[in-house]
């Protein structure tokens, strides 16, 4: 037994359950967790995903041929690297959806929050860098407003980084609901047969 397998899913699977309560249970969490795309949504995604290969190549091209002098030339092309596998990252994402047709709102959303939390995390840093370099070497009026500029970036990342642990949350609950409501089913039913 695999050990990525959450808990649930072990004791569902080593207990017995009727095989057409065991469908019925996966057809209905196919529905809570998949979201089919419409067309609009599906072109959407498609987009993204061209945006963000081109992103990537942007990103990727001045990673290796901008001229980046001075002691801080390799902090400079390792952003320019991290924001190329942000532009790759996101291309994969948006693609996998728009090509399946579906959202997976438990994997895709999860996988979505962790690359956006990646993007807002690398942007509150090359903010601050920035502030302290125009403390250090420039005027120093730019530092305390780069700084509050980069802290908004955190706190945004940090807002859709517990929206979508709420999200998971409630669709484990609402997992959890359709478990009991099927059990309360099939007991109902054995009920009327006796």
């Amino acid at each position: 037994m695999s050990d990525h397998k959450r808990f649930s899913d072990r004791l569902i699977a080593a207990e017995q359950v009727d095989e057409k309560r065991k469908e019925r249970y996966a057809m209905e969490l196919r529905k809570i967790l998949n979201q089919t795309l419409t067309p609009a949504r599906r072109i959407a995604y498609v987009v993204g995903a061209v945006l963000g290969l081109l992103f990537a190549v942007d990103f990727g091209v001045l990673t290796v041929t901008l001229h980046i002098t001075g002691q801080y030339a390799a902090w400079g092309r390792a952003m320019f690297g991290a924001l190329t596998a942000l532009g790759l990252g996101w291309t994969i994402i948006a693609g996998r959806i728009a090509i399946r047709g579906a959202l997976d709102r438990r994997a895709d959303l999860l996988a979505i929050t962790r690359l956006l939390w990646g993007y807002f995390l690398l942007f509150f840093f090359a903010l601050l860098f920035a502030g302290w370099l125009d403390l250090k070497y420039g005027s120093g009026k730019w530092s305390v407003f780069l700084g509050v500029i980069g802290l908004s970036y955190l706190v945004t990342g940090a807002l859709i980084v517990i929206r979508n642990s709420v999200h998971q949350s409630e669709l484990r609950v609402r997992e959890k609901l359709l478990e009991i409501q099927l059990r309360l089913v099939e007991m109902d039913g054995k009920m009327e047969r006796r």
